[in-house]
């Protein structure tokens, strides 16, 4: 350890100052052992903010070895795909009482006997003032569970209802996806609110009892097309509002009654479906001049000309709000806030949507692309062929570059493995592409193929194996992409082709295999002991590692087994 450098200079506040850039794991990686005054310093440092969200197991590790519970602040739990059962082990090594100083939880997708933990020792947090709770599925990787599924979601439910009731007096914030709780008692605390499915008498009790709301977001799925007013009274304290509406249709009448009744608003964010009166930029002008931020995106019914943007070209929207919007394929909305993330290669060149900005400004943020002139049918795969045939590769690459930074792609779909070849001249531009999807299933004649190819910078894959000569064609992947560590395979027909996708690839982080049930002959006590699937790995007999074997409820016949990786 050197015992002087740079930072003993330095105050503790700057040090403190400097930490809070940094995540939890890079703060121990790049500052520990510098000084023994620095580590005096990580030592009495009490404002960490842990967010376990994608994270690797390694880091994981570490920042439970050498971090104490009362040093946290913030702390964000995942049991999501590539992070599974976290939580469970998370709870190996503390309780939750012990975090002392914690002011904000996140939880996703937790699991059940996690999440029932946590909730019924959630009021030992003091100082807890925000909780939040994501959950876009439920797991079921118990027996039990998946024998008394309605049991457990109604016990989940009320544990759920009674932790938040009890920690309502202390939290200024509270967000619930796909989970609403109305108010039971006075809730002059709450400031911030996000909750899941409501209907219009939900909407309106909500802002009439939490008077003091600052900013609130909601999804209603209700009839709203006879209600002339979405509110009936004003509320005098809301500044932000994000609101879906769906299953119903909405008017400018009724947006503009809900604006006059929200006379403190100055930040909206719009989802609806309704006419072309949603698309006048003279009517929104007049109420909307009071607002800071607006976003909305509208499905308008019917079809628009490209006159109808004239009205959103005015000064007030292009120079003095510097507002910018764009209609494509029946949809209005706003850029670049719903500006398209996901882009198709080939209509790139061929379609042009109507906007108020440049063309590069509305994919200035478009991180993934598909190379798939549709989804994977019959007729999107001969439309394809059709087009790669007869497209000269050079022409189209210079079409696609005077609308979008290919430096920005992150994510590539790709219809079929051999599609590498066809677009070999573009990968050289994609310098940030990391993730690989590949749409149809991988045979043998198509890593025939691409033997010889390395594709080096893809960290993230994501395909289908074919059942037959599935050694072969593993063998052929794993020299195709040698530095994968995200792995995801939506088919896989036996134990063995799983365990040499993982012992194969040597950066592996995390892997998520989909099968059907009689995989493997799969026994109930590998529910209960699911390292039982990944005996036979010589890398997992020597690593730290997660395993989980889930059901989706959509999905009964399927199953999911999952793994996270820790450093050997």
């Amino acid at each position: 350890m050197c015992t002087a450098s740079f930072f003993d200079f330095l105050p503790v506040e700057i040090m403190h100052l400097i930490f809070s850039y940094f995540q939890s794991h890079e703060i121990l990686l790049s500052f520990s052992n510098t000084s023994n005054h620095v580590d005096s310093v990580l030592r009495s440092y009490a404002s960490y903010k842990i967010n376990f969200k994608s994270i690797s197991k390694s880091h994981f590790d570490l920042v439970c070895r050498r971090i104490q519970p009362s040093q946290i602040i913030t702390l964000i739990l995942s049991d999501a795909d590539d992070t599974p059962g976290q939580s469970a082990l998370f709870l190996t090594h503390f309780r939750l009482e012990q975090f002392s100083q914690l002011q904000s939880l996140r939880l996703i997708n937790i699991e059940f006997d996690s999440l029932n933990s946590i909730l019924l020792n959630l009021h030992h947090l003091q100082r807890l003032h925000s909780f939040t709770y994501d959950s876009k599925t439920i797991k079921i990787h118990s027996s039990n569970q998946i024998h008394n599924y309605s049991d457990w979601i109604y016990q989940l439910n009320s544990s759920l209802s009674k932790a938040i009731v009890r920690l309502m007096p202390q939290l200024n914030r509270l967000s619930l996806s796909n989970f609403t709780i109305l108010p039971t008692m006075s809730l002059t605390r709450l400031r911030h609110l996000k909750m899941g499915i409501t209907t219009i008498d939900e909407f309106r009790t909500i802002l009439s009892e939490i008077p003091y709301l600052h900013s609130l977001s909601i999804s209603l799925h209700d009839d709203t097309s006879h209600s002339e007013h979405l509110l009936l009274s004003s509320h005098m304290k809301l500044k932000h509002l994000t609101l879906k509406i769906e299953n119903s249709q909405v008017s400018m009448d009724q947006v503009e009654q809900l604006l006059l009744k929200l006379i403190h608003l100055t930040h909206l964010e719009l989802y609806a479906t309704g006419h072309n009166d949603l698309a006048n930029g003279n009517r929104w002008q007049i109420v909307s001049n009071s607002l800071t931020v607006l976003n909305f995106k509208f499905k308008i019914l019917e079809t628009l000309t490209k006159e109808i943007l004239k009205s959103f070209c005015t000064s007030f929207w292009l120079v003095e709000k510097r507002w910018y919007v764009a209609y494509e394929e029946d949809y209005l909305f706003t850029v670049p806030h719903f500006a398209p993330v996901d882009v198709n290669f080939f209509q790139l060149q061929q379609h042009v949507p109507w906007t108020t900005v440049d063309t590069r400004m509305l994919y200035k943020q478009a991180t993934k692309i598909s190379a798939m002139l549709s989804s994977n049918d019959l007729l999107g795969s001969l439309l394809d062929s059709l087009f790669r045939r007869f497209y000269d590769p050079n022409i189209l690459l210079r079409i696609i570059a005077t609308k979008i930074d290919m430096c920005q792609i992150q994510q590539m779909t790709l219809l079929s493995l051999t599609d590498i070849e066809y677009l070999k001249l573009y990968f050289p531009r994609m310098s940030g592409l990391q993730k690989l999807s590949i749409a149809e299933e991988i045979n043998i004649d198509l890593v025939e193929q691409m033997r010889d190819y390395r594709m080096k910078q893809i960290r993230t894959l994501e395909c289908c194996l074919s059942t037959e000569n599935t050694s072969y064609i593993i063998e052929i992947l794993l020299r195709l992409f040698p530095h994968v560590k995200h792995l995801y395979v939506s088919s896989i027909s036996s134990k063995m082709d799983m365990i040499r996708l993982i012992d194969g690839f040597h950066d592996l982080s995390n892997a998520s295999f989909k099968t059907h049930s009689k995989f493997g002959n799969i026994e109930q006590r590998w529910y209960f002991e699911p390292e039982l699937l990944m005996y036979g790995s010589r890398r997992l007999a020597k690593s730290t590692y997660t395993c989980r074997l889930n059901r989706l409820l959509d999905e009964q016949s399927s199953i999911t087994i999952q793994i996270w990786i820790g450093a050997q």
